[in-house]
């Protein structure tokens, strides 16, 4: 979002993320691993966390610029979770096919 705002809009990162109603701990999250190749240089195994579909969180926003809307937020979040996705493996960094969301709410 930072290209459509560039100050007066914060990201609560406290949220915790729940599945099935639980909190998501370390215990929950599933390996993904793959190989790949740092600038070119040989294969190294890379291992990020995952969570399987399912999952929702709740996002907490403190805007302090009267200029920016609630409803320009929404549909920011609505652009990034349909075309961006978050974390590794997104559609806007490399391509991948992880990472989308739907905002709910």
């Amino acid at each position: 979002m930072r290209n459509h705002f560039l100050t007066g809009v914060f990201f609560d990162s406290q949220n915790p993320i729940f599945l099935n109603e639980k909190q998501i701990t370390l215990d929950d999250l599933e390996p993904f691993a793959t190989n790949v190749s740092p600038q070119g240089h040989g294969q190294v195994l890379n291992v990020r966390p995952a969570i399987k579909a399912g999952w929702e969180a709740t996002v907490g926003f403190t805007i302090i610029d009267e200029a920016v809307k609630p409803e320009h937020i929404r549909e920011c979040m609505i652009w990034i979770g349909t075309f961006n996705g978050i974390g590794s493996w997104r559609p806007q960094k490399c391509g991948g096919e992880f990472g989308r969301f739907t905002v709910i709410k």
